[in-house]
Order: C-alpha cells, then sequence, then structure tokens
C-alpha cells in the first residue's frame, strides 16, 4: 500500500449506502481526519461504491475500502484495501470464508494494497452483529 497508513491516528468511515450531503463530506474531509474508509456492511455496491469515491477524490486525504463482501471491492482511485476478519464471530464466514472465495474467485487482486484487519464487533444490535 503506497500510504503509510500505521502512522495514521484518525480514519472516518463514510457508507457508500448512506446519502451525504457534499457540504457535510466537506466538513468531515477538511476537518483533520487522516484518512478515509468507504465501508459499509449492507447494500454496498461497486457502484454506490465509486460514486463515493469521486464525490471525496477532489480531497487530498488517502481513501481506503473496507469491502464487506468481495463483490465490494474496488482498487482503482483508492489508496488500499482494508480486509476485515471478524474475530468474534460464531459463523467462520466472516472470519474466513469470504476470503478463501474471494482468492479463489479473483486472480487479479492487487496484493500490494492489501491490508488484513482484525475486526472486532462491539455492538451487537449494529448492522454488522447482525449479520
Amino acid at each position: 500500500m503506497k500510504e503509510d497508513w500505521k502512522n495514521w491516528r484518525h480514519i472516518t468511515k463514510l457508507d457508500p449506502d448512506k446519502e451525504m450531503p457534499k457540504e457535510s463530506v466537506a466538513d468531515i474531509v477538511t476537518s483533520g481526519t487522516d484518512a478515509l474508509m468507504l465501508s459499509g456492511t449492507l447494500n454496498v455496491t461497486k457502484e454506490n461504491l465509486t460514486q463515493l469515491r469521486e464525490q471525496v477524490k477532489e480531497y487530498d486525504v488517502p481513501m481506503v475500502v473496507e469491502p464487506a463482501d468481495p463483490s465490494g471491492a474496488i482498487f482503482d482511485g483508492v489508496s488500499g484495501l482494508f480486509v476485515p476478519s471478524v474475530l468474534n464471530t460464531p459463523d467462520p464466514t466472516w472470519f474466513i470464508g469470504k476470503h478463501s472465495y474471494w482468492v479463489k474467485k479473483d486472480k487479479n487482486i492487487k496484493w500490494d494494497m492489501v491490508v488484513p484487519e482484525a475486526y472486532i464487533v462491539l455492538n451487537p444490535d449494529s448492522s454488522v452483529g447482525r449479520v
């Protein structure tokens, strides 16, 4: 990954499935955040992810994608791909299942852009906690 993410102290998550006024995006991006993480649990598609990326690309802030599913992974126009493994899930799909499916299916993964990430769900009532 071309950005030095280990030095980031603050990352702001933006959900591609949520409408966000241009003014709100500007406020968030210029707040001093070190990077933007384009990520969501439900209804994230390459289309709405690309649309969000286009909305924030004019700002000089690194962007990474954190796909909940391999079908939501994009590499173009982002600094990296943070791939979560949910550590406290009872369902192995979210720990390794989606990952192995993705590796078998997609032979064009840009491994130099991938950062594995440990993910712990703290709120079982959140979208990620319910899937």
